[in-house]
C-alpha cells in the first residue's frame, strides 16, 4: 500500500498538485519478503565456470573470452555483443566500452589474462569480418556477428555443464559477483559504479553483497 501511495503521489507531484515533500513525508519500508537477491558465484563457481570453455577450437576460444569480459570486466552481455575488435587497445591493456545503456562509452584496464584470452580468439579462433564485431558465429551463420541472445543462451549452457542451479538463466548475475568480489576486496562504491558504468551511485548499490559469513565476526552482543 505504501508502494501504491509513493507512486500516486508522484503522479499528482507531475500534475503541480502536491509537493515533493508529501510524497518524502511517506515512510520507507523493507520489502525483503518480495524482493529476492540475485544469487552471485561463490570462488569455486567461478573457477568452475572459467574451467568449462575448451581452448582448442574457435568457439571455445570465443566462448572462453566472452565469459572472462563477462566475469572479470562486470560487462553487460549487450556491450559485449556489441564490442568492435578496434575497441581493444593492444598496447595499452585497454578497451573502450561501447554506450548502450548510458549512452557514453568508457574506458577499462584489462587484466593480463582476459587481454591473452582475447588475443588468443582473434589471432587463433575469429575468421571472418563480422563489420568489424569483435565476437562472430561459428556455426550457423559463420562470419556474422554473435548475437545478444546468442551470448545467453552460451552462457545458460555453461551453467547446465557447471551443475549450477536449474534456475540460473541470462548474464546478468555475472555482473553482480564481478561488482561484489570488488566490493569485498576493498573497491568503494563510487569506484564500482564508474566500472559498471552506472550515471547513479544508488543503481550500484543492488549489486553490492556483502559475506555475511565475515560480517558475523563483526556483530557484538545486544546489551541486555
Amino acid at each position: 500500500m505504501l508502494f501504491s501511495l509513493k507512486n500516486f503521489l508522484r503522479f499528482v507531484h507531475l500534475r503541480g498538485a502536491c509537493s515533493r515533500n508529501l510524497i518524502a513525508a511517506v515512510p520507507h519500508f523493507s520489502n525483503y519478503g518480495y524482493a529476492r537477491r540475485t544469487q552471485v558465484l561463490s570462488e569455486e563457481q567461478r573457477s568452475q565456470l572459467l574451467a568449462a570453455f575448451p581452448n582448442h577450437d574457435p568457439r571455445g576460444l570465443r566462448d572462453r573470452a566472452i565469459s572472462l569480459c563477462l566475469l572479470e570486466l562486470g560487462l553487460r552481455a549487450q556491450e559485449v555483443a556489441d564490442l568492435n575488435v578496434d575497441d581493444i587497445d593492444w598496447k595499452q591493456s585497454s578497451l573502450r566500452v561501447p554506450p548502450v545503456k548510458t549512452g557514453r562509452s568508457r574506458q577499462l584496464p584489462l587484466p593480463e589474462h582476459v587481454l591473452t584470452a582475447l588475443h588468443a580468439y582473434v589471432t587463433r579462433g575469429r575468421n571472418g569480418n563480422g563489420n568489424g564485431r569483435l565476437f562472430l558465429r561459428h556455426r550457423s551463420f559463420v562470419g556474422q556477428p554473435f548475437s545478444l541472445v546468442g551470448i545467453r543462451q552460451m552462457m545458460q549452457r555453461a551453467y547446465r555443464r557447471c551443475g549450477f542451479p536449474r534456475g540460473w538463466t541470462g548474464t546478468h548475475r555475472l555482473r553482480h559477483s564481478f561488482a561484489t568480489r570488488l566490493y569485498d576486496r576493498g573497491a568503494d562504491p563510487k569506484q564500482i559504479a564508474d566500472i559498471l558504468g552506472h550515471r547513479d551511485i544508488a543503481s550500484t548499490s543492488t549489486y553490492l553483497q556483502s559475506d555475511l559469513v565475515s560480517l558475523r565476526a563483526l556483530v557484538r552482543p545486544w546489551p541486555l
